[in-house]
């Protein structure tokens, strides 16, 4: 089987990851990420004004597109060793150059940082949080169909494959989802 980026359609599963977790209760738009982030993790912040979840999600945290400290290996997958504890430290010593919500800046980092909190409050690596939030629900069919009982049956396979907090890529039904 091929792999291949399915690129910013990762935003797309965090932001659906991010409503759900908010409607079910267990996080709130308006939550400032580092209580998301293990114990001692620096966020940055500006004028005292923090980072909140929303602010992660709009593209307004004041993070930029990248961090500075992104020096893959392997130029073709950027992100496969960028790693949580590279996220941390980043954060640690970067400075806000607005406060957060001010102003609209497309951010790679802020949303790689958004999936990072909310797999760190469910205890489940990203993959595995994808897979249990959208794929499963949108894979599943009931027996019987959409009314069907609660023995929902997987109608069919899936795999997420990730190398940290960076893109993931699909099979689906051991086929590739996506385009490089």
């Amino acid at each position: 089987h091929s792999l291949f980026e399915i690129g910013s359609i990762n935003k797309t599963f965090t932001a659906i990851a991010l409503a759900r977790m908010a409607a079910e209760g267990k996080v709130r738009l308006d939550q400032p990420v580092a209580e998301l982030l293990p114990r001692g993790a620096v966020v940055p912040s500006r004028a005292g004004r923090l980072i909140r979840l929303v602010d992660l999600a709009t593209h307004t945290s004041g993070l930029p597109r990248l961090p500075d400290n992104l020096e893959p290996r392997d130029l073709t997958d950027p992100y496969a060793d960028y790693d949580g504890a590279r996220l941390l430290v980043f954060l640690a010593h970067y400075a806000l150059p607005r406060d957060p919500g001010a102003q609209y800046e497309y951010s790679n980092l802020g949303v790689g940082l958004l999936g990072y909190a909310l797999a760190s409050r469910t205890g489940v690596p990203y993959e595995q949080l994808v897979r249990e939030q959208i794929l499963r629900p949108l894979l599943t069919t009931p027996p019987g169909g959409p009314t069907g009982g609660p023995d929902a049956r997987p109608e069919h396979t899936f795999d997420v494959v990730t190398g940290g907090p960076g893109p993931i890529r699909l099979l689906l039904d051991g086929q590739q989802v996506g385009a490089s």
